[in-house]
């Protein structure tokens, strides 16, 4: 009996670990690249530039009524992308619809950022050490970190020790506010290097917004209204020379906000259909004008938005999606489940980063294989003269894992005593 329990230990082990390294190997060999396009919006004939890519080489780009241009066109038509080589070439415009361009206040304007799924599934952090700089005066490292647990602390970086004087007068700045501890969401740029210090966006366990800078050594910590109803799924602060500008806000709703530092206000940005664990969406943002480009596996929509957040113009492509290419099909019709180390986020207080993630059994398609699968076992069952009844368990295991278990009850066999 115990022999019998040991090899389907060994058969469970090996569908685990088929299920995660076979599919990896497939995709390895067979995966097809979809290149997807890239969107550029042009402030001087008001329309988007689509760049393509095959194999091989890069393609010349092309506006939405099918024109081509060559790629120094194509800059020269969206100066507020590449301004810098314009300006070198001289080819910067003086000014685009009344508003003077210079290269230094497009410096100071431009905003380029993006976020991909994995942003969001970043390790937990149980302690949330941080460097907290002073605002004032010249940037230096703090000779503390701090953490907001259960009141606020600052550790000491070399005797790990707790700085109790400084803990006790920034919890209090932190109660007056009506701060409900744990924090959850931290938000900031904790390098040294950087123009100024800005302090920390921080979600509390009721998930209030407030904001936290060191003036002079003492506490500067204000609560930040937010809409009713509104949950914070997700902060990335914005390190932007003009200032105008704290952070993109991502709500449990999946929309895209910008919290300016002007009266702290929170503005929704017109993108729409964006889902955050699995979009990739890029940010291009100038004197002129935003564009948000969200990419899904079928699909890219670009937006082009005044600075007001109104929709100036739209693009849309779809795609054929892997899924429905043979690679895919094929996929499908190998593999009924596969396993993954990483796991899309789910509760915003607790991030699993590395952990089984099983995805399968989405179409019927691995059915076929597996009785194909299940007969060659009949077969090979009778072939070796075994008895059905003690590789009942056998046949069950292929029928429900398909490939997986046909190998795995192949390698270590069933042996009768």
């Amino acid at each position: 009996m115990l022999h019998k329990l040991s090899r389907y230990l060994l058969v469970m082990i090996a569908i685990l670990v088929l299920a995660y390294s076979v599919p990896i190997l497939y995709n390895t060999l067979f995966d097809k690249r979809i290149n997807t396009p890239h969107i550029l919006y042009s402030a001087l004939n008001d329309d988007f530039y689509i760049s393509r890519y095959d194999e091989k080489k890069v393609l010349n780009p092309v506006d939405t009524k099918g024109k081509e241009y060559t790629q120094t066109e194509m800059m020269e038509q969206c100066p507020m992308m590449f301004a810098t080589s314009l300006h070198q070439s001289g080819l910067l415009p003086d000014s685009i619809d009344g508003v003077k361009i210079d290269i230094e206040t497009w410096h100071q304007n431009f905003i380029m950022y993006g976020f991909v799924p994995h942003s969001l599934r970043r390790p937990a952090d149980e302690y949330r050490l941080f460097p907290l700089y002073e605002s004032t005066g010249k940037i230096a490292l703090p000779g503390d970190l701090c953490r907001i647990k259960k009141r606020v602390e600052f550790v000491n970086a070399q005797s790990n020790e707790v700085n109790e004087e400084k803990s006790l007068l920034f919890t209090k700045a932190f109660e007056k506010e009506g701060f409900v501890f744990p924090a959850q969401i931290l938000a900031g740029n904790p390098s040294h290097r950087k123009n100024r210090a800005d302090g920390w966006f921080i979600t509390d366990s009721k998930g209030d917004l407030f904001h936290l800078k060191m003036e002079n050594g003492q506490p500067v910590f204000n609560r930040i209204e937010i809409p009713e109803d509104f949950q914070i799924k997700y902060m990335q602060y914005l390190e932007v020379e003009n200032e105008k500008l704290y952070c993109f806000i991502i709500s449990e709703d999946n929309r895209l906000n910008i919290l300016y530092s002007k009266d702290y206000e929170i503005v929704e940005i017109p993108v729409y259909d964006y889902i955050p664990e699995e979009h990739t969406i890029y940010i291009m943002g100038n004197m002129l004008f935003w564009m948000f480009q969200v990419n899904t596996e079928n699909s890219i929509a670009a937006y082009a938005v005044d600075l007001d957040h109104n929709i100036i113009d739209s693009y849309y492509e779809e795609f054929q999606p892997k899924s429905e290419m043979l690679i895919g099909k094929a996929y499908h019709f190998l593999f009924p489940f596969t396993l993954k180390l990483t796991q899309p986020r789910s509760d915003p207080k607790y991030i699993d980063f590395v952990k089984f993630n099983f995805d399968g059994y989405s179409n019927f398609s691995w059915m076929y294989l597996h009785a194909v699968l299940l007969g060659v076992s009949v077969f090979l069952i009778r072939k070796r003269k075994l008895r059905f009844k003690n590789n009942i368990i056998d046949l069950l295991l292929v029928a429900a894992t398909g490939l997986f278990g046909f190998i795995a009850i192949n390698v270590f066999q069933n042996k009768e005593y």
